[in-house]
């Protein structure tokens, strides 16, 4: 998971927040390092998609958590939901809560299961 918070600071994000509830860890920026590229932000998700900005060969961390993780669910700056497993227990907090304190930003949140 601190290859994901490094990656979002290298994206722009300015400060990352990284808190854990439960078997969630949970992901906050005042800025959307996803949504910073013109392709769809699910894409992060679904495919490899390179990194530059992390040196030769990298890729986004994204697609990791989308391998490994029980659950996850990343709501963006339009309120864009992009989600995978049960994340009903945790959605309601995350959009009370960060949409009004982040209303530019991300918050991710991941569920690991072990």
């Amino acid at each position: 998971m601190s290859k994901l918070a490094y990656q979002s600071m290298i994206l722009g994000a300015p400060e990352i927040s990284v808190t854990s509830h439960g078997k969630w860890w949970i992901f906050r920026s005042s800025i959307d390092w996803i949504a910073k590229r013109p392709q769809p932000a699910s894409e992060v998700f679904t495919a490899i998609v390179p990194c530059p900005e992390d040196g030769p060969n990298s890729h986004r961390y994204e697609i990791v958590v989308a391998a490994f993780a029980n659950a996850y669910v990343s709501i963006g700056k339009d309120g864009e939901k992009i989600s995978r497993g049960d994340v009903e227990g945790i959605l309601g907090a995350l959009e009370k809560n960060d949409r009004l304190r982040f209303p530019d930003g991300r918050v991710l949140a991941v569920r690991l299961d072990e």
